[in-house]
């Protein structure tokens, strides 16, 4: 059967070397080179091919995308990466993971190595439908250590959260040479919300008397921020006196309100001029 019926081309001559013409690929060809990638390269030399069709190249080769190159790609991407497993042995490996949103709204965890090399994606798991407690998210580190080898693994780091918390006190349990390492980022995050936005509470009234003109100030930042950018002729006006833009610095973004006070630091003298 020609490959026109098949609905795959036939590439078994390029692959072993022996065809010639113009659409064939030497076997000199680079070895270390993507799979998938060789596969473009050799649909790209025979683009006579696809020109007597009537339907699209990808319905073509979309089986053999999802199926043999797929596993060939993931197979190139494994040797690829044994450089950098191969220094876990001796460098160590601390094992990170958060959680994190898809555009979908799924929960998701992901799991990182890093070391002295490189760092080094693992896995994500879908934890839709699932509840997030100690246990849960212990059984998904110990199947992450118990993948790289927990010979291997120093330390596991996590957010401050009490279940993450939990989870790490399991596997120090499990794992007396593996320690849990609460995330540097997050602390500082979390004492520079207390400073920012110190609420008057009860057992935070100390901290409240101090830090309240942060919130005031920001209050401010906020307020001539919005009266900019939510007019199109005071924001033309606006960029006409400053260089700089005003940032619109999510929420959630660590250390958020301290940025948003050193850009407007930074435009201090230009929304002077313009008043």
């Amino acid at each position: 059967m020609t490959s026109q019926h098949s609905g795959e081309p036939n590439f078994a001559s390029s692959e072993t070397g022996s065809a010639s013409g113009s659409g064939s690929i030497s076997s000199s060809q680079n070895e270390n080179a993507s799979p998938l990638w060789n596969y473009v390269t050799k649909l790209e030399k025979k683009r006579g091919y696809w020109r007597n069709l009537e339907f699209p190249m990808q319905h073509l080769c979309y089986n053999k995308l999802r199926t043999s190159l797929l596993l060939q790609e993931k197979s190139n991407v494994d040797k690829l990466l044994q450089p950098i497993k191969a220094t876990w042995q001796e460098k160590g490996v601390t094992i990170v993971c958060d959680g994190w949103s898809d555009p979908t709204r799924k929960p998701l965890i992901n799991f990182m190595a890093t070391s002295g090399n490189e760092p080094m994606f693992l896995k994500a798991v879908n934890c839709f439908g699932e509840v997030k407690d100690k246990f849960f998210i212990a059984n998904l580190m110990k199947e992450v250590i118990d993948k790289v080898g927990h010979q291997n693994v120093v330390q596991i780091i996590t957010d401050n959260a009490s279940n993450c918390k939990g989870a790490g006190e399991i596997i120090e349990s499990m794992y007396p040479h593996i320690y849990w390492t609460p995330c540097v980022v997050h602390i500082l995050n979390l004492a520079l919300k207390n400073i920012c936005l110190a609420k008057n509470t009860k057992g935070n009234e100390e901290t409240y008397g101090l830090c309240n003109w942060i919130t005031e100030i920001h209050g401010d930042a906020v307020q001539i921020k919005n009266f900019i950018m939510n007019h199109n002729m005071r924001l033309v006006i606006f960029q006409r006196y400053s260089p700089l833009k005003l940032l619109l610095v999510v929420d959630t973004r660590f250390a958020s309100i301290i940025v948003m006070l050193k850009r407007f630091k930074l435009i201090k003298r230009a929304l002077q001029r313009w008043s």
